[in-house]
């Protein structure tokens, strides 16, 4: 799976650049740098706030200084080391055991860039429950780009989610907006 020839993405994050392997042969989609973890990057760096005080539109969401995040499918672990190079204290990068030689691979690569070792782990959404706690939860931000690809797994991922998350107001807006999605029957696409 791909999205470019290219065994190597590199990016530019403020001052930093990652630079990423991502394996082109593989048949696991997580060994490759998607465009949706590139594009997050880019766009909370553009929107993130460089000092407590700036003014912009986002500047709350994505004041990331003080907070601690857990990224869900993390894959090749671009969207996540980005954001830990825009403010994150801390991050812990997750996947599944077929996707960690690549993740360890780029996280040993890139820790000149990110000044430490950033924190991994094997997570299975559908043992969110038990797997919740060896994680240190709560956190502050869940970041997941570009990684459902089945129906069947957005149950699972939400639930992931919200073993991880620290309880706000938010979240139980969020609940809400949960339980009208998963109540909606899909609608049949028409034939063209």
């Amino acid at each position: 799976m791909k999205f470019t020839d290219s065994p190597v993405i590199e990016l530019p994050v403020r001052t930093a650049v990652l630079s990423l392997q991502q394996d082109n042969g593989s048949l696991h989609v997580g060994t490759s740098v998607w465009p949706c973890s590139l594009v997050l990057v880019k766009f909370a760096e553009r929107w993130a706030p460089p000092s407590r005080d700036a003014q912009n539109p986002y500047a709350n969401l994505l004041d990331f200084h003080g907070k601690r995040a857990v990224e869900l499918g993390a894959g090749c672990g671009a969207a996540g080391m980005g954001l830990y190079l825009l403010g994150l204290t801390d991050i812990v990068l997750t996947d599944i055991p077929a996707v960690m030689p690549a993740l360890k691979h780029n996280l040993k690569r890139n820790k000149p860039v990110l000044g430490k070792t950033v924190k991994h782990a094997i997570v299975h959404w559908n043992k969110a429950a038990d797997q919740a706690k060896s994680l240190s939860p709560p956190y502050d931000v869940v970041v997941a780009t570009d990684v459902v690809y089945i129906e069947e797994t957005v149950g699972p991922l939400v639930s992931t989610m919200e073993a991880l998350v620290k309880e706000t107001e938010d979240l139980t807006y969020r609940q809400k907006i949960w339980q009208s999605v998963k109540c909606r029957e899909p609608k049949p696409l028409a034939p063209t």
